[in-house]
């Protein structure tokens, strides 16, 4: 009979162990789901990133080339620029000396033509006497 009561308390006792254990397990399982389901949902928002930054390093290659095809043509503007004003003091200093040479040629016009007439005066002068 004591046997059998050793028996029974270490069956109960074996009992009680096993349902801790089991309770554990499935608290363990449970976690485990959980943990996985947070995997599944942090490896998910971590490709969208992974996307997300793809995109942005492709906007950024297309904003460099744009720059650098915006920096090309801001120097050949400078050069053209540069060309014009050159072109403009070219056209300005000839002007300006052809404004000079038709003052220097409206002056001997008219002394030339004051002297034409002069030489008309003292002609008629000397035909007449």
């Amino acid at each position: 009979a004591e046997d059998k009561q050793k028996d029974l308390t270490e069956k109960r006792n074996l009992l009680e162990e096993y349902v801790k254990e089991k309770k554990k397990n499935e608290l363990l399982v449970e976690q485990e789901q959980e943990l996985r389901n947070q995997l599944s949902l942090y490896t998910e928002k971590f490709e969208e990133f992974q996307k997300t930054l793809t995109r942005s390093n492709d906007v950024f290659a297309t904003f460099k080339q744009e720059m650098n095809k915006m920096s090309k043509t801001i120097k050949k503007l400078e050069k053209e620029n540069l060309s014009w004003k050159g072109k403009h003091e070219q056209v300005s200093k000839s002007m300006f000396t052809m404004a000079e040479e038709l003052r220097n040629s409206k002056n001997k016009n008219e002394t030339l033509e004051r002297l034409c007439r002069l030489c008309r005066w003292r002609t008629k002068c000397v035909g007449n006497i």
